[in-house]
């Protein structure tokens, strides 16, 4: 361990001694002041205090060297990559030799590049005459696809490809925490018809750039419409219509001025993202691979500790009496609070919780009375009901409103299936919990939770058995007593018929010979009846040991989805990292609010995304 501002030493040493000084001058004029009118000196208590006092503010200002420990190596995480998507908003960008038109097609190839790049964060530019950024850095696919969807209704009338302009200011995008940064990606939607006035574009060695040429060489007129999307004729130009061809020489001549670049041409048909994301990824990994990094983790948080602890010893020892009047106050209050009754202030405390959960309940039922509530607040009301472990009325609210895995949230689904548990419907809640766990693999903390209620109903129904087994055990007794009486008191009445027996006449043969059937029909009851005690109780064996078994298959699983779990690790490559983004993008649903939102968003951009100029001279070029 070393202090990492150890130039600073000798600042540090001239303020203890300055401030030791002046203390200790204050301080004997303080002493001999109380001596010469009150005639006392000074107690160890008042010694030991100032001691700890000089030690805490001496402790504080080391510390402000920065105590730290010995260098160790960490894996850093793999970071986002930063990608500017540029397009084309020229008016030479109408032309339909590639269907559905230049513009459009570049918007289709947008979209798809946002859709499959994970692990980026992304930003939209426009540029014609000038650029816009309309979409800063972000990783919000529903953003940025509303915003380029939102392009479609663009006007591109007129306005030039300043396309040397815009790469030479490109480099001002990649910006974080008001530094630049020479690593990012952009990727260029163009004809390549660049203007008249053209930019020497420098050299940005960190810009890893894809162009995607939109267009063919032998070209296509620009055709214009109205407002009503109705054809009105050809850009013309010095009398004659516009043919806007691709430029691939252009292409070609603006790789010399970056290290990392390629062009792509595409069709009617074509959509080369995926070879886009391989280049930016190959580029990536070999700028900035996920690797070490050195640190030296802080040690000062010690010797903070140890100067408060000092601070707070000498102000006790200084105010030793003030304390020690608070402390035995506290302990008479607490000793008479204590002589109270328990049963008042059990019964307050119920009428709290009660008055509590009143007040939580009424904004819902008034709006539900009402007929105002809507279907996520009555969600919630069945969410306070199971906080207030009314769990009856819970249930009947999440049924009513037909809670499922298609249309809820996890938290919501977990919420009706801990009810469902808690209410005698162990299997339905079981399942429900599986299949949740199922639907949403990488949420950690719905998985712990899953596998904690899952373990408390397992051990909550190893407890019932139990409880029914000495239940069991204590009815087969009573059955057995009972048929000890039964016997015992057979044999005492047959002592007294053969009694009766024997004093009667002959006549009473008949009886005794019915006696004997009756006593002959009883023992084959009995016998009936012991016969089916045995059948039943080997059932409850066999249903018990069916209870072991089922009790250690779901043991079994979840000890393999625990270890399942432990095994998983954090992703070590890009490919990892975006399969990952991936997997969790599909489990994210927009709701169809944020998407009306984001569709009304799309009007305010009208005006913004305008990329042209008024002050360009007509007569020039302008498409």
């Amino acid at each position: 361990m070393s202090f990492l501002y150890v130039k600073y030493t000798p600042i540090i040493i001239l303020i203890l001694v300055v401030l030791f000084y002046l203390i200790f001058r204050l301080r004997r004029k303080f002493l001999s002041m109380v001596f010469d009118y009150w005639f006392v000196k000074s107690s160890w208590f008042s010694k030991i205090s100032f001691i700890s006092f000089l030690l805490s503010i001496t402790i504080f200002l080391v510390a402000l060297l920065d105590l730290r420990g010995e260098e160790q190596r960490i894996e850093a995480d793999i970071p986002d990559q930063r990608t500017v998507i540029m397009i084309d908003t020229s008016a030479s960008m109408l032309a339909d030799d590639v269907r559905p038109s230049r513009f459009q097609k570049a918007l289709i190839m947008a979209r798809h590049f946002v859709k499959n790049a994970a692990g980026h964060q992304i930003s939209v530019v426009l540029f014609s005459d000038i650029q816009k950024q309309i979409v800063p850095f972000t990783d919000d696919i529903d953003l940025l696809e509303a915003r380029i969807e939102g392009l479609k209704s663009m006007k591109l009338s007129h306005g030039g490809s300043n396309i040397s302009q815009a790469l030479s200011e490109i480099s001002s995008y990649f910006t974080r925490n008001g530094k630049k940064q020479s690593l990012g990606n952009v990727i260029l939607y163009t004809d390549g018809e660049e203007g008249e006035h053209k930019f020497t574009v420098q050299n940005v060695g960190g810009i890893t750039l894809a162009l995607v040429g939109i267009g063919t060489v032998k070209g296509s007129k620009i055709p214009l419409r109205d407002r009503y999307n109705k054809f009105t004729g050809y850009k013309r130009y010095k009398g004659e219509d516009v043919l806007t061809k691709l430029d691939e020489q252009f292409f070609k001549n603006l790789g010399k001025n970056f290290t990392n670049y390629r062009y792509w041409i595409a069709q009617s048909y074509s959509i080369p993202t995926e070879e886009i994301m391989h280049f930016f990824r190959s580029n990536f990994s070999k700028s900035n691979i996920k690797g070490e990094v050195i640190i030296r983790p802080v040690k000062g948080y010690f010797l903070m500790k140890l100067a408060i602890a000092l601070m707070i010893i000498s102000v006790i020892l200084k105010q030793f009496r003030t304390f020690s009047y608070l402390a035995s106050i506290v302990a008479i209050f607490i000793s008479f609070r204590s002589f109270g009754n328990d049963e008042e202030a059990k019964l307050a405390k119920q009428k709290a919780l009660e008055e509590r959960n009143r007040v939580e309940i009424k904004p819902y039922i008034d709006l539900l009375q009402d007929g105002k509530l809507n279907y996520r607040q009555r969600l919630k009301m069945a969410e306070i009901y199971l906080k207030q472990k009314k769990l009856l009325t819970s249930k009947e609210v999440y049924e009513e409103n037909k809670v499922s895995l298609e249309k809820d949230s996890p938290d919501v689904l977990f919420n009706y299936a801990l009810v469902q548990i808690l209410t005698d419907q162990k299997k339905e809640g079981i399942s429900l919990m599986y299949s949740l766990q199922q639907r949403y693999p990488d949420s950690k903390d719905l998985g712990k939770a899953i596998q904690e209620t899952l373990v408390k109903v397992l051990l909550e129904q190893q407890k019932q058995k139990k409880k029914q087994k000495k239940k069991d055990d204590k009815n087969k007794d009573k059955k057995q007593d009972q048929k000890q009486d039964q016997k015992q008191d057979q044999k005492q009445d047959q002592k007294q018929d053969q009694k009766q027996d024997q004093k009667q006449d002959k006549k009473q043969d008949q009886k005794q010979d019915q006696k004997k059937d009756q006593k002959q029909d009883q023992k084959q009851d009995q016998k009936q009846d012991q016969k089916q005690d045995q059948k039943k109780d080997k059932q409850e064996d066999e249903k018990k040991n069916e209870d072991k078994e089922e009790e250690k298959e779901e043991e079994e699983e979840v000890e393999k989805e625990e270890q399942d779990k432990k095994q998983s690790k954090k992703p070590r490559t890009i490919k990892e990292k975006e399969a990952e983004i991936k997997r969790k993008r599909r489990m994210v649903r927009v709701p169809t609010i944020l998407k009306k939102i984001l569709s009304d968003d799309r009007k305010l951009q009208e005006k913004y995304i305008d990329t042209k100029t008024d002050q360009r001279n007509r007569k020039k070029q302008d498409w």
